[in-house]
């Protein structure tokens, strides 16, 4: 008699945090609180803080999830040194429901500063800028690519 083993699905110790329950509304959360913080300390208005928030975001995520390569362990032997955390998420696997949950939020960001911020220039602008890019980073298209060698492999 043998007990079947199931693999996790995720054995990168960098990525699999994002696979544990409440991981997504705790991300969330974590947004909306980050809005209360700055439109708290700026005294500024809800769009404003918002755009803030927005600009802040997308600071973090490219800089952790697109930029940043390689794991902080050094368990896993090299293995992931070539490769962002968004490269490695899920196994390198395109289109799961964790890479369209974090696709889709800097989408929601970019939607409500815009339009608590009444669609102003230069408001606008950032905001558009900023989506773009982390929307672009996350195409499937774009798994492993250095654009002009940028962050490419010394």
């Amino acid at each position: 008699m043998y007990v079947t083993a199931v693999r996790p699905t995720d054995l990168n110790r960098n990525t699999e945090w994002f696979t544990y329950p409440g991981v997504w509304t705790t991300y969330i959360l974590i947004v909306f609180f980050s809005w209360l913080i700055v439109l708290c300390l700026f005294a500024c208005s809800p769009g404003m803080a918002w755009t803030i928030v927005h600009l802040a975001h997308f600071l973090v995520t490219y800089h952790f999830f697109h930029w940043k390569k390689g794991t902080p362990f050094a368990d896993d032997q090299g293995i992931y040194n070539a490769l962002t955390w968004w490269e490695q998420i899920d196994n390198g696997n395109q289109l799961t429901r964790n890479r369209k949950f974090l696709t889709v939020v800097p989408v929601v960001l970019y939607l409500i500063a815009s339009h608590t911020t009444d669609y102003q220039n230069p408001m606008l602008f950032f905001n558009t800028l900023a989506v773009f890019v982390l929307v672009v980073a996350k195409f499937p298209n774009m798994h492993k690519v250095r654009i002009f060698g940028i962050n490419g492999d010394l």
